[in-house]
């Protein structure tokens, strides 16, 4: 009995590795299985696919002032300015998105992926 299994294409793995270079820390995956509303706007997303967390308003950096207050601070530019940003550290699975927001079937492989963890960055000391 042969078992069957899905491999990674190579466009995957490219897109794959290249998304490593964008800062996941700051994304609120738990919020987001949870149903937290997150980002600036308070919008709802209810979904850690690929495809629904490449956008500035997903990565954003909570921290505390002096009064215990919550700061929250996009970690990419608004806008258009954002998602340039964005494009320079992840320009594959960028273009990847927009050639599937416009109706190009060529980045369709990111509905199918999740994101299940977003590592905080971390130094090699000696």
């Amino acid at each position: 009995m042969s078992k069957s299994v899905e491999k990674i294409t190579h466009k995957e793995f490219l897109t794959f590795s290249n998304l490593t270079n964008l800062k996941w820390e700051f994304v609120d995956l738990e919020g987001i299985k949870e149903g937290r509303r997150v980002g600036e706007e308070g919008g709802q997303t209810n979904s850690t696919q690929l495809k629904d967390l490449l956008a500035t308003e997903m990565f954003v950096r909570v921290r505390k002032d002096k009064n215990g207050n919550e700061i929250r601070e996009n970690v990419y530019d608004e806008g258009e300015e954002g998602l340039q940003e964005m494009r320079r550290y992840a320009g594959i699975a960028m273009e990847y998105l927009e050639k599937m927001g416009a109706g190009n079937k060529e980045g369709e492989f990111l509905k199918d992926w999740e994101v299940i963890y977003g590592g905080d960055n971390y130094k090699l000391t000696v």
